[in-house]
């Protein structure tokens, strides 16, 4: 196993908001593929991920985003709802989950959770929603002595060091808006074969009304990173080194409620999260 090249300091970089090394100029990013995931009773994610291949393992996932006061009943029902980060391992449903709730009007939560996706999905990281019932630990906002305001633009990653004795997973926020600057926990855990990453909303049991049409949040500076790539990309765009997909939530009627409506720009870095109106 090749592990990144000068890894820490490509890390600490992106901790600090450094902007992300560029991907050799293209004309555009190829079309990508749409699955809907249907999601009138379980939910699951809405957004971009990395399909599993049987070959690529993920180690880190990234991506900034603003506290909206769109996040507030996302679900549209008042049930668990957020929108961030995933690695997991579609084999065994194994997961790290790192996002940001809004409870209410102005209030902000980011925390993180790991645990099993129990479900019985054709691909419960994409189709079973969030870890533990949305119950998870938080880090920054609501609950911690770090403050998140509305408008803030967050910086959310996911790092898994497969290291020769001891396995971690990081989760780091960062908010520059903040003078607390970043928290970053860390926690054990046994050797992870990540096949697929996410990033977009997670919910559960959505009641939305479509379309999908009142804008979220916006996604910018997402990238991911596998075992043995030698750089860190500035997309999750890599045609030729993983299969990325979108990820729509529909109705009963199969028409979109929550969606990122296809529009990862041409870096493959930046799209927009919109899902329809939260009153029936």
């Amino acid at each position: 196993m090749r592990y990144l090249k000068a890894a820490g300091a490509a890390l600490a970089a992106a901790l600090l908001g450094v902007a992300l090394a560029a991907l050799p100029a293209t004309a555009a990013v190829p079309a990508v593929p749409v699955t809907s995931i249907t999601a009138t009773t379980s939910g699951g994610e809405a957004g971009y991920y990395a399909v599993d291949n049987g070959r690529t393992r993920f180690r880190y996932v990234q991506g900034t985003l603003q506290a909206s006061t769109s996040l507030v009943d996302l679900n549209g029902t008042g049930a668990e709802g957020a929108v961030g980060l995933e690695l997991c391992d579609p084999n065994t449903g194994h997961a790290f989950q790192l996002g940001i709730e809004s409870p209410s009007a102005g209030v902000y939560v980011v925390e993180y959770g790991t645990g099993t996706l129990t479900g019985t999905y054709e691909d419960d990281c994409i189709q079973g929603g969030l870890l533990n019932g949305g119950t998870g630990t938080p880090i920054a906002g609501e609950g911690t002595a770090q403050p998140v305001a509305t408008g803030d633009q967050v910086q959310l990653s996911i790092y898994y060091n497969p290291r020769a004795r001891h396995h971690t997973v990081e989760f780091t926020v960062c908010d520059p808006d903040q003078t607390w600057g970043c928290r970053n926990p860390t926690v054990s855990t046994p050797p992870e074969n990540f096949y697929e990453f996410g990033i977009g909303a997670l919910t559960a049991t959505p009641d939305l009304t479509a379309p999908a049409s009142i804008l979220l949040t916006q996604f910018t500076g997402a990238a991911a990173n596998y075992y043995s790539s030698s750089r860190q990309f500035g997309s999750i765009h890599v045609p030729g080194h993983w299969n990325l997909r979108q990820g729509v939530l529909v109705n009963a009627s199969s028409q979109p409620i929550l969606s990122a409506n296809s529009s990862l720009d041409s870096t493959g870095s930046e799209f927009d999260l919109s899902e329809g109106s939260t009153s029936p």
